[in-house]
């Protein structure tokens, strides 16, 4: 098996480590498999496909001592009790699931307590240079580290022409590890994104427009990085608000896109209007059929806003995008503010949040510099 790693097999082996059971779960095609057989080999475990027949019987009498990695365990009757039968008898497992699983088996309810959850998203930037350009991949992390801490020393290097080229590669198909990995990108991407929506969403969930869920999607993709009611979402595909609310939320469970809350002047203000972002911009661009460079496209700003989320996402922050009447600013966390632009003047809000001491961070396609406290960072030092 042509095995590349991923950061999350440290995390499974941590809690391995601590006798701890881990359920891994994401979106459909993420890695899990490769991940899951790749584990079971270092552990010398038993892997077990849920999806083939007999696979339910011989867990209910599995007596053996071999730790289990238990794959598609969505298409397993009942997986969740069987899963709590598993741990209450002390049999440890590494089971995963496709973005349904969270859904159908309850995590929160038969399995808290008994085994970690932990997620599998398509490759991060941080993960794109580790399968491309491992030789580089401690440079980028001591620039990104250095960003994001509070030290006042030189950065190590303003700019980085190889790593600037590879996130325009990501930018365009994303991190899908089998688009990564072969030529036929947008081919592949199609099929993920059709076998997502058949499999998982109509087959698994029971969803039974699946023209009006795909319309959905696309009206979140021509809407990106703007704030969108469910209302106008639902005038717009012409179905009732509580249909959109449970789309969204499956799009949201089944680790497609996320939604940033609005935060007005008032630390306390909580809006419902949301911005909605793609857990992977390859999905975005299929979406809207362009898959053009980064450099020559008219919604570069979307797409840069887009990954500036997808990174806080990430790091899991709470953050907020944030608006009074004198104006915005895209992300606001506890410690930063920051801006994805396109170039251009620093916005006014930008400046106020940096003249009162907190972090503030112009991210844009530029050289690596500081102007009046706010540090303006090209994306791929992110």
């Amino acid at each position: 098996m042509d095995y590349k790693p991923r950061l999350l097999e440290d995390q499974v082996e941590r809690y391995l480590n601590m006798d701890k059971s881990v359920v891994v779960v994401g979106p459909r095609q993420a890695g899990k498999t490769y991940l899951l057989r790749h584990l079971s080999t270092k552990w010398n475990g038993l892997y077990i496909n849920c999806e083939e027949l007999g696979a339910k019987e011989f867990l209910l009498s599995y007596d053996g001592e071999r730790l289990l990695f238990l794959d598609e365990t969505q298409r397993l009757p009942q997986a969740g009790r069987i899963l709590k039968l598993l741990h209450d008898r002390g049999k440890r497992f590494v089971a995963t699931g496709s973005g349904s699983f969270d859904i159908k088996v309850k995590i929160s309810g038969e399995l808290v307590g008994r085994a970690k959850r932990l997620v599998l998203l398509p490759l991060s930037f941080e993960e794109f240079i580790l399968w491309k350009r491992p030789e580089i991949l401690d440079q980028y992390r001591r620039i990104r580290d250095w960003v994001w801490s509070d030290k006042s020393s030189e950065p190590p290097f303003r700019e980085h022409p190889t790593l600037e080229l590879l996130w325009k590669e990501y930018m365009r198909f994303g991190g899908y590890p089998e688009v990564v990995k072969r030529e036929n990108k947008e081919e592949i991407l199609s099929v993920i994104l059709e076998n997502y929506v058949d499999k998982d969403i109509v087959a698994d969930l029971g969803v039974r427009s699946r023209e009006a869920f795909i319309n959905v999607l696309r009206v979140v993709a021509a809407s990106l990085g703007t704030p969108l009611s469910k209302n106008k979402i639902a005038e717009t595909v012409g179905i009732n608000y509580r249909t959109v609310d449970h789309y969204l939320s499956l799009l949201r469970e089944t680790f497609l896109i996320f939604d940033v809350p609005q935060r007005m002047g008032v630390v306390e203000s909580l809006r419902k209007r949301k911005k909605f972002y793609f857990v992977d911009v390859g999905v975005y661009n299929w979406l809207i059929r362009d898959f053009r460079s980064f450099d020559i496209r008219e919604d570069s700003g979307k797409l840069l806003e887009n990954y500036v989320a997808r990174v806080l996402f990430e790091r899991g922050v709470p953050f907020y995008f944030y608006r009074t009447p004198s104006g915005e600013v895209d992300f606001l966390t506890k410690n930063a503010a920051i801006e994805a632009k396109m170039g251009g003047r620093v916005p006014k809000l930008l400046r106020k949040f940096a003249d009162k001491g907190k972090k503030a961070l112009l991210i844009t396609p530029d050289r690596l510099k500081e102007r009046k406290g706010i540090l303006i960072v090209p994306p791929w030092f992110l």
